[in-house]
Order: C-alpha cells, then sequence, then structure tokens
C-alpha cells in the first residue's frame, strides 16, 4: 500500500480558495476566516495555521483560522471576535475538500459569506487540486520505490532481475 501525504498546505490550494472566496461574493473590506474541521493531532492543526498563513500571502489580507473541532480558536469565536471589531462582513472559506458533516457546520455558522469547498459535486474538481494530488502521489510513489528497493537489497546480476518479482 503507497501513503501519500496530506494535500495541504500548498501554495495551489490556498488560490482555490482564494478563488472560492471571490466565487462567494467576498470584497476586499471583509474580514477573512478559514474555516478547518479542526484536529486533536497537534501536526493537522499546523497544517491548517500555514494553510491559513498561504491564504493571506493569496489574498494580502489578513486570515483568522477558526476550528469546527478539537482545536481554538472555534470558528464561532473567530466569527465574533471579528464581529465585534467593527462590524465588517466576516466571510469564511472552508479548508474542507468536499461537502458534509463540516460543511454543513459552515454553512450555518454566523459568517455573511461561506465558500463552497474546495470539490463540488456539480463542477470539475479545480486544476490546482489534481497537481497538488498528483505531485502527493508521485512523490510517495517514488519514495516507495526506493523503500522497497532498499528492502530487497542492491542487485547484484542479471539473474537477480529475471528471478526478483
Amino acid at each position: 500500500m503507497i501513503v501519500a501525504d496530506a494535500l495541504g498546505p500548498d501554495h495551489r490550494i490556498a488560490q482555490v480558495l482564494r478563488r472560492r472566496l471571490t466565487e462567494a461574493g467576498a470584497q476586499p473590506d471583509d474580514r477573512l476566516i478559514l474555516a478547518a474541521a479542526g484536529s486533536s493531532d497537534h501536526a493537522g492543526v499546523e497544517d491548517a495555521l500555514q494553510t491559513g498563513l498561504l491564504l493571506e500571502a493569496a489574498t494580502r489580507h489578513p486570515v483568522t483560522v477558526g476550528f469546527l473541532s478539537a482545536a481554538a480558536p472555534r470558528l464561532h469565536e473567530a466569527i465574533a471576535r471579528h464581529r465585534s471589531n467593527d462590524g465588517a462582513r466576516v466571510a469564511v472559506a472552508g479548508y474542507l475538500l468536499a461537502p458534509g458533516f463540516f460543511h454543513d457546520r459552515t454553512r450555518t455558522c454566523a459568517a455573511d459569506i461561506v465558500t463552497a469547498p474546495l470539490l463540488t459535486p456539480d463542477t470539475p474538481p479545480a486544476p490546482e487540486l489534481i497537481a497538488v494530488a498528483r505531485d502527493r502521489y508521485s512523490t510517495a510513489l517514488s519514495a516507495s520505490g526506493s523503500a522497497s528497493t532498499a528492502a530487497r537489497g542492491p542487485r547484484t546480476n542479471a539473474t537477480d532481475d529475471a528471478t526478483t518479482p
């Protein structure tokens, strides 16, 4: 079995998130929040925070990450904090792969705008997502080939090539 790394963080995903914000009607003066599922795994939380920074770079606007579970700040807290600052609109970019439980929770939050998830059933996948998935798979496949060659040991002659599956 080959296991690839997670799709994110990746600057190409941040570009898809930026496009989703535009498609949803976000404006330059909106407060931006990245909604992530959350994780009890510190590395998963760090990945979401890094994606927030990548989205900040892509939009050239500050981005707060709000989590739907298992991490802080929770999405509703992040929205409330932005609302109490100056009453500006709040736009939430869902760092969620597809529709489902977490996207449903995001859609019912108190934000003014909530984006579609990265994948939607009625549109083809974004080219950036395809490229990220392809790159992750290629990297995992290369690492797998290296690992299985190392486990077999070096081939010593042509007979090894013929008899080794």
